[in-house]
């Protein structure tokens, strides 16, 4: 019985192990761009988590799998819409006052392609 505890638990740490290591998150930086707000279904879906910015700098040119946009998932899928609505006014802060934003973004939670931000900073 003990040996067999003792597989048990490798193999939840190894699957564990494999399901950390397959999403990836990197910071992006740049100015605010474009902001984008709609949450009606068009061909039943919602396009870029119902709200989201573009960047000066592209996410693709450092996570490869982000489209253009910077996606808060508006619509509740990867944070509360709350959490979502707060992300999106620092964006939109950011925007109408030129500063820039810092966005960490996950490679694994995506809308329509587009990485979904994990955590915004309104930055110098």
């Amino acid at each position: 019985m003990p040996r067999l505890v003792t597989v048990f638990m490798l193999v939840i740490t190894a699957n564990l192990a494999s399901n950390m290591a397959s999403a990836t998150t990197a910071w992006v930086s740049g100015a605010v761009t474009r902001v984008h707000y709609d949450t009606r279904l068009v061909g039943g879906e919602v396009f870029y988590g119902g709200c989201a910015v573009t960047l000066s700098n592209t996410p693709t040119d450092t996570l490869s799998a982000c489209g253009n946009w910077v996606s808060f998932s508006c619509v509740g899928e990867f944070n509360s819409k709350s959490e979502a609505s707060a992300k999106y006014n620092l964006a939109q802060l950011a925007f109408v006052t030129g500063r820039n934003v810092a966005v960490n973004l996950n490679d694994q939670k995506l809308h329509n392609g587009h990485c979904f931000a994990e955590a915004v900073f309104v930055v110098e």
